[in-house]
């Protein structure tokens, strides 16, 4: 596993990226012949010295990122996934940054995790579905954290699955 961390009593905003390219060229990976495209991350989260996703939100402990042209055309858009393990009830910090989409997840700390995400193509309205992924990143973000992470896979299946069956 890759260890994401940042100690020494840090008390301002620090991230510890892990980034690649897909595809080739500027075009990223093309998606148009493809029926499931999504996401698998395994992980740990040991700590983190904020509570939630810090003040603004946008500090979980372990974010997923991916940068994509959208079926419409245009400029790149980014899809973000957190997760975070604790929560101070004393501190009222945010559970989603405003550029994400949808509610981080709270996971139980110091315990192995593997999300993965809905069909892409189902999770977002037509227009704005993957037609080619450009990038995909996982990093950690706040002041003090551990975190540890073993696989970050895409996903994709070009097979149509028949129902079998009247």
């Amino acid at each position: 596993a890759m260890r994401l961390f940042r100690g020494d009593n840090a008390l301002t905003h620090g991230v510890t990226r892990c980034w690649q390219g897909i595809g080739t060229g500027t075009s990223g990976l093309d998606l148009t012949s493809f029926n499931s495209v999504s996401i698998r991350a395994t992980f740990k989260i040991a700590s983190q010295s904020l509570s939630a996703c810090g003040f603004d939100g946008s500090e979980c402990p372990l974010m997923l990122r991916m940068d994509y042209i959208p079926a419409e055309g245009g400029d790149a858009v980014t899809w973000f996934h957190g997760f975070y393990a604790s929560v101070d009830p004393n501190r009222f910090f945010p559970s989603s940054c405003l550029s994400c989409n949808e509610q981080h997840e709270r996971i139980t700390p110091n315990v192995w995790y593997t999300y993965e995400s809905h069909n892409l193509f189902e999770v977002f309205a037509p227009e704005a579905q993957p037609r080619s992924i450009l990038n995909l990143s996982f990093y950690a973000s706040g002041h003090q954290y551990d975190v540890y992470v073993s696989e970050v896979t895409l996903v994709a299946d070009q097979f149509e699955i028949t129902p079998t069956g009247s």
